[in-house]
């Protein structure tokens, strides 16, 4: 939802996405807000590195400068996810914070 809502409401300064997918609501094409994106190379629960890339050269090819990390594992926050890596979700949130902090 963060692409859409980014897409949508211009208002909004900037975002970062977990995993999310928004072609049914936005195309990540029009995006115009800084963005940075989060996504697992293994990962069978959400979308994989094939979806974040086309997102990057959508983004790119539209004049946008969007940072899109790949991850080996997934960097989910809620410690009772099987899946967790506590490492790569500390620096995902590490990341996070930088992004934001440089633009808000």
């Amino acid at each position: 939802m963060t692409i859409a809502a980014l897409v949508h409401i211009r208002e909004i300064a900037a975002g970062v996405c977990f995993y999310g997918s928004a072609q049914e609501f936005a195309d990540p094409a029009k995006l115009k807000a800084p963005f940075q994106g989060h996504f697992a190379n293994r990962d069978g629960l959400v979308h994989g590195p094939a979806r974040s890339t086309r997102w990057k050269g959508a983004m790119k090819a539209a004049g946008a400068a969007p940072e899109i990390i790949a991850t080996t594992r997934p960097t989910r926050f809620q410690r009772a996810q099987p899946c967790l890596d506590l490492a790569s979700a500390n620096q995902a949130w590490e990341r996070t914070a930088s992004f934001l902090g440089k633009r808000l």
